[in-house]
């Protein structure tokens, strides 16, 4: 594999605490550090090598934002 497809990769993984990618990640992790807890606000990072249509894009952007539209409680 391409180094540089490598370290692409690596940083994109990094951005969102090495969670996979192309999964929602809008709910904030909250863990537990020296008796207080961190909360974590992961990026959703979506990406594969050819172009998204829209049909793919549609449902995992409904997700993300029914998702935001639970969490600030507009939503169940």
């Amino acid at each position: 594999m391409d180094m540089l497809l490598l370290n692409r990769i690596d940083r994109l993984t990094a951005a969102n605490y090495s969670l996979p990618i192309n999964q929602n990640n809008c709910e904030n992790i909250s863990i537990p550090i020296d008796e207080k807890l961190v909360m974590l606000q992961a990026v959703s990072i979506y990406t594969k090598p050819t172009e998204w249509t829209i049909e793919e894009m549609l449902p995992i952007m409904m997700d993300i934002s029914l998702t935001s539209l639970k969490i600030i409680d507009l939503v169940d």
